[in-house]
């Protein structure tokens, strides 16, 4: 039963992990259309707008960079993210 919750945790840390990255790269692509909006003149994109949206989606690449990298700097590799050392 406790292996269970092992790989349940080790699957939703993994999970979080993905799902930030891929939201990140959304958030830049929909930031750079924005950008293309702006050059075609649109009245209601502003640079906030912008900033935010390329600054949220480089964070969230950047959590999931660090993550990997703690991780595999420790020794672990991409596929340990999440799963709880045994001694």
């Amino acid at each position: 039963m406790l292996s269970n919750i092992d790989n349940a945790s080790k699957a939703t840390v993994t999970t979080l992990v993905n799902i930030a990255m891929v939201m990140g790269v959304v958030g830049v692509l929909y930031g750079l259309k924005l950008i293309k909006d702006k050059s075609n003149d649109r009245e209601n994109v502003k640079m906030s707008q912008i900033l935010l949206s390329l600054g949220g989606g480089a964070g969230l690449i950047i959590i999931w960079f660090v993550i990997t990298m703690i991780v595999e700097t420790a020794g672990g590799s991409s596929s340990d993210i999440g799963r709880q050392q045994s001694f």
